[in-house]
């Protein structure tokens, strides 16, 4: 008799919990389909016209290498962007409870950061992933970079490289660029034949002469050290 009252407890404690699951995949989809009604991803996601978006922004480096000769920095990183976007916002008590929500990165409004002096055309090429919202409205994206930076400049006594980020099309005034978080270092795990001497990242608000508005680029300065074993195997070859 005690097996099968566990038995009937334990199936109604299932039941109870798959109810609940489905309620709330019904809640997060009723609360998306409200999200993205009418939503244009090429809006700057403002309610009020003369509002700025920050946007902060940082790197993780996952690895690196150097092409010598062709004096190249070949590097790979998570990226980490922030911002708030104010028209995706809700009561989570009217969505039972859901104090966050993921979507397509491709549904929502991005800022278009470029790295200008790479040879990449697209920064974010390898970047389909999802963003996370919460209920205020604030958005985490980290999606995967990889990229090249061509430095002229570059010898093995002097292994410097720059890296200038900046809004594409947006100047300050409708998007801000701030540096996020530093965790450059965090996930890196060392390379066999560099290893990262120093570095530090600059926020520049710049106006050039085509334009009266003044846009933002965030850069950094990337020093490297040649190990000395591998420069010394070089040397004896």
């Amino acid at each position: 008799m005690l097996r099968v009252i566990v038995f009937l407890v334990v199936a109604c404690a299932a039941v109870e919990a798959a109810k609940i699951k489905r309620k709330e995949r019904a809640s997060e989809a009723r609360l998306l389909d409200r999200l993205l009604s009418g939503y244009n991803v090429d809006a700057v996601p403002i309610l009020d016209n003369n509002d700025t978006v920050t946007v902060k922004f940082a790197l993780s480096l996952t690895g690196l290498d150097v092409d010598v000769d062709d004096r190249t920095l070949h590097l790979h990183a998570w990226a980490s962007l922030n911002w708030q976007d104010e028209l995706l916002t809700w009561n989570p008590d009217e969505y039972n409870g859901i104090q966050s929500t993921r979507l397509s990165e491709s549904k929502v409004w991005k800022p278009d950061i470029s790295l200008y002096n790479s040879a990449n055309e697209d920064l974010f090429e390898h970047s389909a992933t999802r963003v996370v919202i919460d209920h205020y409205g604030h958005v985490t994206w980290v999606p995967p970079v990889e990229f090249e930076v061509y430095e002229p400049n570059f010898s093995l006594e002097n292994p410097e490289f720059f890296l200038k980020f900046g809004l594409w099309t947006y100047d300050s005034l409708r998007v801000d660029l701030e540096k996020g978080d530093d965790r450059f270092l965090d996930d890196f795990r060392g390379n066999h034949k560099w290893e990262v001497s120093s570095y530090n990242v600059t926020r520049n608000v710049i106006t050039y002469p085509c334009c009266p508005e003044s846009y933002v680029d965030l850069t950094m300065n990337l020093r490297l050290k040649y190990k000395e074993e591998t420069k010394h195997k070089a040397s004896h070859r």
